[in-house]
């Protein structure tokens, strides 16, 4: 399977793999117009920062795994990466449910921002899916398997 991806890298969760991953992202995509190369960039390092932030190692994905793929006007963007359990992702999962129905992006960002407001001494703004769905185009999916999480985002060049 990855071997149908243009990048495939595998790394211990570290900071510097996030600009690194952002420059091969801006390579692949640079035949598309800014506000494009701009939208993946900012899909791809959100998902990394959040494999980053909130992944562990686990027997079922030791590394964080990046995956990115171009082809007939389709962008995948794939990261993986370990975690505790299944309750230790419900935010996510909870995310997830909420954006399946959304028709408003806008909104729904919106409203996450007024939360941040309201509550500011909360230490995590859990902004970064909020800002690939509604700034970027990119549609979101996940998907569970033992302890692994994969995320997908994926757009559609028209």
């Amino acid at each position: 399977m990855e071997k149908d991806y243009s990048i495939y890298v595998t790394t211990q969760p570290t900071w510097s793999f996030v600009s690194a991953v952002r420059d091969k992202v801006k390579e692949e995509l640079k035949e598309y117009d800014k506000e494009i190369v701009e939208s993946g960039e900012i899909a791809a390092s959100e998902l990394i920062e959040n494999a980053i932030k909130y992944g562990v190692s686990s027997e079922d994905a030791p590394v964080v795994e990046f995956k990115f793929k171009n082809e007939n006007k389709k962008i995948e963007i794939c990261v993986v990466n370990g975690i505790e359990s299944i309750g230790s992702i419900h935010t996510l999962i909870a995310f997830m449910e909420k954006i399946k129905n959304v028709t408003n992006k806008q909104e729904l960002y919106i409203e996450r921002l007024r939360e941040i407001l309201e509550q500011p001494t909360h230490t995590r703004s859990q902004l970064g899916l909020y800002r690939i769905l509604y700034e970027t185009e990119f549609d979101l999916t996940y998907e569970v398997k033992g302890n692994k999480l994969t995320v997908w985002a994926i757009r559609i060049i028209n």
